[in-house]
């Protein structure tokens, strides 16, 4: 239902008080999404190697409408196929991608996700270029936009679902790092990394 929020008078969307347990519902669904789906181990994988090898490639998706929609998963894989890129290469084979090296948990504490950020720069010089890629994947699923979602209670006052639901008060944002290395590279840097965080 439509709410003007009475701290900053803008409209924006809000639900009853009864509703909310429906909207904890869709929320979990769509956090379970980025935790099981979008940001799996393999599905990160293949994207850092797509995006390195339009990088390379000097890809840009064409903004005319009709040539955009001309661009599909056919004409990417088939020019893929026939690039010696070696991203082109790992996403297009079966199982080609680099291994999963080390993984930091799925919450990290800004302390925690800071320090991390800093034993990049070490790993990446010591292993060489191209060697390894890093995926660090966050969201917060349950943030459905830039204004607030509200509720309205039963008395008519309104109130923030995240002060009136415990469950969402509670729901971490997702925040974590992976890090992925060339086949015969990949127990090297797991062992690097290990030594280095806890």
């Amino acid at each position: 239902m439509p709410v003007r929020d009475p701290e900053t008078e803008r409209w924006g969307l809000g639900v009853e008080e009864g509703g909310v347990h429906a909207l904890e519902a869709l929320i979990m669904a769509r956090y379970y999404m980025f935790a099981q789906v979008y940001y799996t181990v393999v599905s990160k994988a293949l994207e850092l190697h797509l995006n390195h090898w339009l990088k390379s490639e000097g890809w840009r998706w064409p903004a005319e409408p009709r040539a955009f929609l001309e661009q599909d998963d056919v004409t990417v894989i088939t020019r893929m196929r026939t690039s010696s890129d070696p991203h082109a290469r790992a996403a297009i084979r079966r199982g080609g991608h680099f291994p999963l090296a080390f993984e930091t948990r799925e919450h990290l504490r800004n302390e925690e996700r800071q320090r991390f950020e800093g034993l990049l720069p070490e790993l990446s010089a010591r292993f060489g270029p191209g060697n390894l890629l890093i995926s660090h994947s966050a969201k917060d699923p349950h943030r459905m936009a830039a204004s607030r979602m509200l509720v309205r209670r039963q008395s008519g006052a309104l109130e923030p679902v995240e002060q009136f639901s415990h469950f969402l008060r509670h729901l971490a944002r997702i925040d974590r790092y992976r890090i992925y290395a060339r086949g015969e590279l990949r127990d090297a840097v797991a062992t690097a990394v290990e030594e280095r965080w806890p």
